[in-house]
C-alpha cells in the first residue's frame, strides 16, 4: 500500500488549536482530517470540508469523470444521482461514493435538486425543452465553449487559480454558474476562507516509484517549498515548486529512494496525478487495478477538487 501523505502546508486553521489535532472520521476517506473553525466536522486534507448543515439535494452530470461528486458532498449536499455515460469509471466512482447512477436526464426528478453540477458536455442544448420546464440552475466546469444562453436564462463565468485555492499546480480554471435571468449575483467576490496555503509537487510524490534516471548530484533545493513553477534549464520541473497543469507528462525532478543523490528525474504515477488534483484517497483507492489507472489519470484533465470547492462556495 503507497503511503498517505499529507499537505501539512494546506492544512491551516485560522483560529490556533488549544489542543492536538484529533482523528476524525470521514465519509470520503478517513485520512487528514483535522478540526476547522469553519466546519462542524473538520476539513479533509485541507480543502474538503466535513459535514456542513445540509443544503438539500444535488445532481451530478457528466460526459467524462470529474470530482463535483466529493465537492457537493463536503459542501452539504445529497447527491441523489450520478447522470454519467456507462463505463467502469462512473461505476466505481458511484460505488465509492454511494451516489446511485444513471444512464437518463429526467425532466421531473423525484426531488427537484437544488442544483445540477456537471461539465459543458453534458449541458442540454440551448434549444432544448429542458429550459423550459425547468429552473434548477447548473454549476459548469471547464472552458466556456461557444455557447448562448437560452431565453430566459444568464450565465455568469469566473477564473479560479488552483495555486490560490491552496492547490499544488499552476491552473487557472473555470465555473459558470448558469440560472434563470435575474437569479443570478452580479461582480460575486471569493470568500476569504478560500485562501489559505498550499503545497507543492513533493507532498504528493512517493519516493519509492523508480525514475528515469538518477541525478549525480543533488539539485540546489530552497529551503521551503515556492508556490510558484520551477522550471530548470533541461527542461524539468522540481518537485519544490508547482506543478505545471497543462504538461501531465512533465519530467519532474523528485526525491528519490533508489538514487545514490536521493534525488531522480520521471513523469507522476497517476496517483500522485490525481492527489494533486484534490482527489479523495477513498476514491483514489477505489482504482487500484493496472486498467483503472488511465481513468484516475483523467482526473487531472478535469478540474481540482478545491477549485470546484471555492467556485461552488
Amino acid at each position: 500500500m503507497r503511503p498517505r501523505v499529507t499537505d501539512n502546508a494546506s492544512l491551516c486553521s485560522t483560529t490556533p488549536l488549544t489542543s492536538p489535532p484529533v482523528e476524525l472520521f470521514s465519509p470520503l476517506g478517513a485520512t487528514s482530517v483535522v478540526p476547522d473553525p469553519i466546519s462542524l466536522d473538520g476539513v479533509l486534507r485541507g480543502s474538503l470540508l466535513l459535514h456542513r448543515p445540509k443544503l438539500g439535494t444535488c445532481q451530478v452530470w457528466w460526459s467524462s469523470p470529474s470530482l463535483w461528486i466529493p465537492v457537493a458532498q463536503a459542501l452539504g449536499f445529497q447527491v441523489s444521482s450520478l447522470l454519467a455515460p456507462p463505463s467502469a469509471a462512473a461505476t466505481i466512482l458511484a460505488g465509492a461514493t454511494g451516489v446511485p447512477l444513471s444512464s437518463r436526464k429526467r425532466n421531473v426528478p423525484d426531488a427537484p435538486p437544488r442544483v445540477i453540477f456537471c461539465d459543458w458536455g453534458c449541458l442540454p442544448h440551448p434549444n432544448a425543452s429542458h429550459w423550459s420546464f425547468n429552473s434548477c440552475p447548473f454549476l459548469v466546469a471547464g472552458p466556456v465553449p461557444a455557447w448562448t444562453p437560452p431565453s430566459g436564462w444568464d450565465i455568469c463565468t469566473m477564473s479560479f487559480s488552483h495555486a490560490a485555492a491552496g492547490g499544488a499546480t499552476d491552473g487557472i480554471f473555470v465555473i459558470s454558474l448558469i440560472a434563470p435571468v435575474n437569479s443570478i449575483l452580479r461582480n460575486p467576490t471569493l470568500p476569504a476562507l478560500v485562501r489559505r496555503p498550499g503545497g507543492v509537487i513533493s507532498a504528493s510524490l512517493d519516493c519509492r516509484v523508480p525514475c528515469f534516471c538518477a541525478l549525480p548530484t543533488p539539485p540546489l533545493v530552497p529551503g521551503a517549498g515556492v508556490r510558484r513553477l520551477c522550471p530548470l534549464e533541461d527542461g524539468t520541473y522540481g518537485s519544490w515548486g508547482l506543478f505545471p497543469s497543462q504538461s501531465l507528462w512533465a519530467r519532474i525532478v523528485v526525491p528519490s529512494d533508489f538514487s545514490p543523490s536521493g534525488f531522480g528525474v520521471r513523469v507522476l504515477t497517476p496517483h500522485e496525478l490525481s492527489d494533486l488534483w484534490n482527489t479523495p484517497i477513498l476514491i483514489q483507492d477505489s482504482f487500484v487495478t493496472a486498467d483503472a489507472e488511465p481513468t484516475l489519470r483523467s482526473f487531472a484533465s478535469s478540474t481540482p477538487a478545491k477549485v470546484l470547492l471555492t467556485g461552488a462556495d
